[in-house]
């Protein structure tokens, strides 16, 4: 019974060894093969800083080889090198070979010419290493090891002779400490610098034909000439594995660089590979016509070998067969419709976002030929690829179709392509009404629009007749031809309806469109119900107070030409749709007889009071305006009906201007328009809007400090303080107004957006009245908080 269970314990043990190695198994795939001598391959040393191996021969013959091409690149004929001894230096500089007599000589990796030759050693060179610094280790067929200096060109030192013959020996890759084989059996362990020894190895118990250490030093590994491979751990030398490997002698060893196998190169013409982890062979490469001298891996998935008939060998070594697949490439964003088309928007730049599988590692994905960032995701899919995220920025460089183009490459070079493309929409139909139609008819008193941006939003506000009813101040996020839907409350008769979008690199986007509201009650049921004086649902509104004085009561107050008319001309541009198609419940116009004390008073205090915070109050004046002679710091517009002589009880106070804005009107965007100065010591000929020529008083500066009594205020004045407002016949209106009705009519529509805003209006009529008074009169705007892109008109189109 107990026999069985050791079987059992047995069998099961070597199945698992059996599953190991087949699941260790790695690729082999020879990638060239070429003679370079006549001879057996001896020996081979390399990668030099040129990426070539050099290669010496049984007869003495000496290659660079390029790899991995396997072409010559530079030959020393046979005989160049008396011994088989050759060493390059660990920083590619340098190449040593040995010579008969205990000579040396120094080589350039470039050409293989000497550059330097010197004795080293008593005895035929049998083997040279370059150690530390400058140092050379040489040992020869007489037991001795000396060291030698490369730089002064002499022996410096020796190790008393050995017991038995060197047959092998391996620095460290930092060269302070190498490993000295010796027959019949037994390794010593020596400081590189004094020779001194450090430890002794005695589990092998025959020859041991090659040495060498793990590229990480933390391995070293002996080949023996009864065909065992052992490898120790360095510092503790415990041993950590041993392997029956070869029918004959081991001829040479090389570790894989990422520590996975030890390869291994027989008489019994193979070259095999053992699994570090394991311990067990799980590779194993015949050659045909010879045997394999030397191994060595040049890279970590490239193994080189010598063969005795003058061949090199180079093959590729991986854990697995090569991925040979293409990457599955997904274009997840943007992506066609269901019908085909391209997605639709209006950018200058398009994101793209994908998913790429593969088994191996991705190399790079490229859209329209530009690395795109790649992520991890953890994700695999049924086949057990791994997934990867990619994103990148294209540029979209016209309008119409822009073709996008992306490849994604694996490690081993399989590549796989999509194309996607995004239609890049024209700026004029960027932003895009879906209803209702433009010109249409309501019953209703409001009515629902749907429009769509093609574009990221930050903001969009809509008005009805310069007022606006809808809107939001916060980014929307969403996706370009996202539905934005907004009732809009209607007045009676026609609405002009403005939507303006801002994206979020801050473009703005206009649309003006028309509705008309029908009438449908009789209009005896409106002349026998009394009209009230706001439809709160109708959303902000607009209230407008008109003064225009050409004549006075009192004829000590002098006429003007044109100030009736050009009231009369702002009332009239304010009852059209351009400029809000104010009702007469909602516009007060006081033209010389009319605009008496009493009625001045009634329609900035009583009239104005019906506006309410959301509304939008315009105040125009054209007119006298003049100081108390008595107290020239109290300021008055003159009404029909003033007497200059009790300006005090007959004229309004400017401060009661202040105090209807400030105590009465409770609009927060409020709108000043004054054509009523008054200058000093001037003397022209032709009229000007101010009394008491030989005084100067603050008119124009009072009416522009208005503006601070509270936020959202803005006065625009015809003329700065001390300045004559002129009149011009050939005009027919007051300079300032003459420009100003221009403006509104479109000429200020700097920007062609169909829009003409305060901030456009007070520039244009600016520039044009100096102009037109070649500098004498200067209209001045407030200088305080307001909307600079309150809209003034919207323009037809």
């Amino acid at each position: 019974m107990k026999d069985f269970r050791l079987s059992l314990t047995f069998m099961m043990a070597a199945a698992f060894v059996a599953q190991a190695v087949a699941q260790e198994q790695p690729y082999v795939e020879l990638l060239g093969s070429t003679t370079v001598f006549q001879s057996s391959v001896a020996t081979g040393a390399g990668p030099t800083a040129r990426g070539a191996v050099i290669v010496l021969s049984a007869d003495g013959a000496m290659k660079l080889v390029g790899l991995p091409a396997l072409t010559e690149l530079a030959a020393q004929a046979p005989g160049s090198v008396i011994s088989g001894a050759m060493a390059l230096s660990p920083d590619g500089a340098a190449v040593v070979s040995g010579g008969a007599n205990g000579q040396v000589t120094l080589r350039s990796p470039e050409d293989l010419h000497a550059t330097k030759s010197f004795k080293a050693h008593e005895a035929r060179v049998t083997g040279v290493a370059f150690g530390p610094s400058s140092a050379l280790l040489v040992w020869g067929d007489n037991r001795v090891l000396s060291l030698a200096d490369t730089t002064q060109g002499k022996l410096v030192r020796s190790l008393e002779a050995f017991k038995g013959e060197i047959t092998a020996v391996a620095l460290q890759p930092d060269a302070r400490i190498f490993a000295v084989a010796t027959a019949p059996g037994g390794i010593g362990v020596y400081s590189a610098l004094l020779l001194s020894p450090l430890h002794q190895i005695s589990d092998p118990q025959s020859k041991v034909t090659c040495l060498t250490y793990s590229a990480d030093a933390r391995l070293l590994a002996a080949g023996t000439a009864d065909g065992i491979v052992y490898w120790w751990e360095v510092g503790s030398w415990i041993q950590k594995g041993n392997i029956n490997l070869h029918y004959g002698a081991v001829s040479s060893l090389a570790f894989d660089p990422n520590g996975r196998w030890i390869a291994t190169a027989g008489s019994d013409s193979t070259v095999r590979l053992v699994s570090l982890s394991s311990g067990s062979e799980v590779k194993k490469i015949p050659i045909d016509g010879g045997s394999p001298t030397f191994v060595r891996f040049t890279a970590p998935d490239q193994l080189l070998g010598g063969v005795s008939d003058g061949r090199l060998m180079l093959w590729k070594v991986l854990d697995a067969p090569p991925d040979e697949e293409a990457p599955v490439l997904t274009v997840t964003e943007p992506r066609h419709a269901a019908d085909g088309t391209a997605p639709r928007m209006y950018s200058r730049a398009a994101t793209v976002v994908g998913m790429v599988y593969d088994k191996s590692a991705i190399a790079q994905v490229l859209v329209n030929g530009t690395p795109a960032a790649l992520r991890e995701t953890g994700i695999q899919d049924s086949a057990g690829r791994s997934g990867r995220t990619f994103l990148a920025t294209v540029s979209l460089t016209h309008d119409g179709v822009n073709a996008i183009d992306v490849e994604a490459t694996d490690q081993y070079g399989n590549a796989s392509k999509a194309q996607t493309a995004v239609f890049r929409i024209p700026k004029e139909q960027a932003l895009e009404v879906v209803s209702p139609e433009d010109n249409t008819e309501t019953e209703s008193v409001a009515i629902p629009f749907q429009f769509k941006c093609w574009f990221p939003v930050a903001s969009y506000e809509i008005q009805v007749n310069l007022l606006e009813v809808a809107g939001s101040r916060q980014p929307l996020g969403g996706k370009p031809g996202d539905v934005i839907k907004a009732d809009v409350p209607l007045v009676m008769g026609y609405n002009q309806v403005k939507i303006e979008v801002t994206s979020t690199e801050g473009e703005r986007f206009s649309k003006l469109w028309a509705v008309t509201r029908k009438v449908t009650v009789p209009q005896v049921a409106v002349q026998q119900t009394a009209k009230p004086r706001r439809d709160r649902a109708q959303g902000p509104q607009a209230w407008a107070v008109v003064i225009g004085l050409s004549e006075y009561a009192n004829p000590g107050i002098p006429a003007l030409k044109y100030a009736d008319k050009d009231a009369e001309a702002f009332a009239g541009f304010l009852q059209t749709p351009e400029g809000g198609g104010y009702d007469r419940d909602h516009l007060r116009v006081l033209i010389n007889k009319e605009a008496t004390l009493t009625n001045v008073k009634d329609a900035l205090v009583n009239f104005l009071q019906n506006a309410i915070d959301i509304d939008l109050v315009m105040i125009y004046f054209a007119g006298h305006g003049a100081p108390e002679p008595a107290r020239p710091e109290n300021l008055y517009l003159l009404t029909y009906d003033t007497d200059p002589n009790l300006l005090a009880t007959t004229a309004f106070p400017m401060w009661d201007v202040q105090t209807a804005i400030a105590r009465y009107i409770t609009a927060k965007r409020v709108v000043v328009f004054s054509d009523a100065c008054h200058s000093g010591g001037i003397s022209v000929s032709y009229a000007t809007r101010g009394l008491g020529v030989t005084e100067q008083n603050p008119i124009n500066q009072y009416m522009a400090d208005l503006a601070r009594t509270k936020e959202g205020v803005v006065v625009f004045t015809a003329s700065a303080a001390g300045e004559v407002s002129q009149e011009f016949p050939e005009l027919g209106h007051g300079v300032f107004t003459y420009y100003l009705l221009e403006g509104v009519h479109g000429a200020a529509d700097f920007n062609n957006d169909y829009t003409v805003t305060i901030n456009e209006l007070m520039q244009y009529v600016e520039e044009q009245v100096k102009r037109k008074t070649k500098g004498a009169q200067n209209p001045t705007r407030s200088q305080t908080i307001y909307d600079k892109d309150l809209t003034i008109s919207l323009l037809p189109h």
